[in-house]
């Protein structure tokens, strides 16, 4: 796995999108659902949960939003 690559996806979706979908993701770089929820539910705790992560993927709130400014 290519992690600068998955890095750079995750990035990309979030500025472009506020979100990233698991699907996407795991479909193109061919890693497990699991793997993802993981690492946005370590994410979301070290920005006090203002991020809402489930099994679909992780998305910014539109009040969290100013934050990634």
């Amino acid at each position: 796995m290519d992690h600068d690559r998955l890095n750079s996806d995750i990035i990309a979706a979030l500025l472009c999108q506020f979100q990233v979908l698991i699907s996407d993701i795991c479909d193109k770089h061919e890693i497990p659902p699991t793997a993802l929820i993981d690492r946005f539910e370590k994410v979301n705790a070290r920005f006090d949960n203002l991020m809402n992560v489930n099994e679909t993927g992780l998305i910014i709130p539109h009040e969290a939003r100013p934050l990634t400014a």
